[in-house]
């Protein structure tokens, strides 16, 4: 069966009573406007950049991926923006914008991107900055981000398939501080019904055909496009029923696991236990590629972030990544037995300990 990989369906436990609170009720409850889409680049490009169009240049980071930079073109083609550039990543252990560089370059109109890299918050600075540039729209992509803390900005960005078990969506939520000059969206379409059952179904229902829904996935992710429609019903049910506080809380105590198992020099983020919610635990490693096929071995499935970012030209700190990050698996599927394999199976995988058990 292995660990990792993408998330099959998950109905979870009732709500039940005693004040828990819903992935639903946390990103679209307190008065934001949401808009619902089949995935993440069509919420940026038909939510965010349609919503606070016209934009002069939208500026993403340039370690990032090129789904983001397709949905960045396709917003520009439609004349939501004038033009599409990149910014430099900051100096820091935890990777974010380079606030020194955007201070300079910006102008009246244009619009950021930033992304919620593991799904840490912004840094401080940048919430200065994005208080002090009210002339420009302040996108939080948050894909990678169960919660980070309050939004950053006027929109936030929600593509929950790789963070919880749903099978599509992408969701567009204009903040209370951007609802002032935000446009009305058109309503979505509602999505045909697939001919094939989607690979997360298939996964939950056959967990171990790995020959059968693994494919499906890959077609799947191979041909998502920016284009109009609501995500499915399902993904709408399960959001309102899955439980925000304990998925946290499973994450969070998967992380303080690994923390302690995997050998400091591999951190690409401080140690400390995280007050937000972490998607995986970032690993630098000299050769991404080649450690995930040793980890993949003993049963370990671990994504590389990102082999083929936007720019990795332009930006020292981005190059100083590009094919070294390793995403080790840490989501609410997982208690500390699971994690200890991770653990185990990285340290053989990167040579920095015994042999690894292999992965039931």
């Amino acid at each position: 069966m292995g660990i990792g990989g993408f998330l099959p369906l998950d109905p979870g436990p009732p709500l039940g009573e005693g004040g828990a609170e819903s992935v639903a009720q946390r990103w679209f409850g307190g008065g934001v406007r949401p808009h619902a889409f089949r995935n993440g680049r069509s919420a940026l490009a038909l939510g965010a950049c349609a919503a606070f169009a016209p934009i002069g240049t939208l500026w993403l980071p340039g370690f990032a991926c090129h789904a983001l930079l397709d949905a960045a073109l396709a917003a520009r083609d439609r004349g939501y923006l004038a033009g599409v550039a990149t910014y430099p990543l900051n100096e820091e252990q935890a990777p974010g914008p380079d606030t020194g560089f955007l201070a300079h370059h910006l102008a009246p109109g244009d619009a950021v991107l930033v992304i919620a890299y593991f799904g840490q918050p912004a840094s401080a600075a940048l919430y200065r900055l994005a208080e002090a540039r009210r002339d420009v729209v302040w996108i939080e992509d948050r894909a990678q981000a169960l919660w980070p803390g309050p939004p950053l900005g006027d929109a936030i960005l929600y593509s929950p398939r790789k963070l919880l078990g749903v099978p599509d969506g992408g969701y567009c939520v204009v903040t209370p501080n951007g609802a002032d000059r935000a446009q009305s969206l058109p309503p979505q379409p509602p999505s045909a019904i697939p001919a094939r059952p989607w690979p997360a179904l298939q996964r939950f229902e056959e967990e171990e055909a790995n020959e059968r829904w693994f494919p499906d996935y890959r077609r799947a992710e191979a041909g998502m496009r920016v284009e109009p429609g609501l995500p499915s019903r399902i993904t709408g049910a399960l959001l309102a029923r899955q439980d925000i506080g304990a998925i946290a809380a499973a994450r969070r105590a998967n992380h303080a696991v690994l923390s302690a198992l995997i050998p400091d020099g591999f951190h690409l983020l401080p140690a400390s236990a995280p007050a937000w919610v972490p998607y995986g635990f970032p690993v630098l490693v000299p050769d991404a590629a080649a450690t995930s096929a040793r980890m993949a071995e003993a049963g370990i499935f671990c994504p590389v972030i990102w082999p083929d970012p936007v720019e990795p030209a332009g930006c020292e700190r981005t190059r100083s990544l590009v094919g070294r990050v390793l995403l080790l698996p840490l989501d609410q599927r997982y208690g500390p037995g699971e994690m200890r394999l991770v653990a185990s199976a990285f340290r053989s995988a990167s040579g920095s300990g015994s042999a690894a058990p292999r992965a039931a």
